[in-house]
């Protein structure tokens, strides 16, 4: 995995979650597919700035 970092976020000693850190998103589908997430609904959180730092767009999804 191409990550600078991974938290393992724990509840009652027992893991929920992995939080990625990642100067970019170049490596995503690799990430995703390495955790066995390609098929399930993600969430991505950013900052507003990050958009004009990586000039990087993601498409929204078409609606339902």
């Amino acid at each position: 995995m191409h990550t600078s970092r991974k938290l393992t976020v724990c509840r009652d000693g027992h893991p929920c979650y992995d939080i990625l850190y990642s100067h970019d998103l170049n490596h995503l589908t690799e990430a995703l597919q390495q955790l066995g997430l390609l098929e399930h609904k993600i969430l991505i959180v950013t900052d507003s700035n990050v958009g004009r730092c990586t000039q990087i767009r993601l498409p929204l999804p078409a609606a339902a």
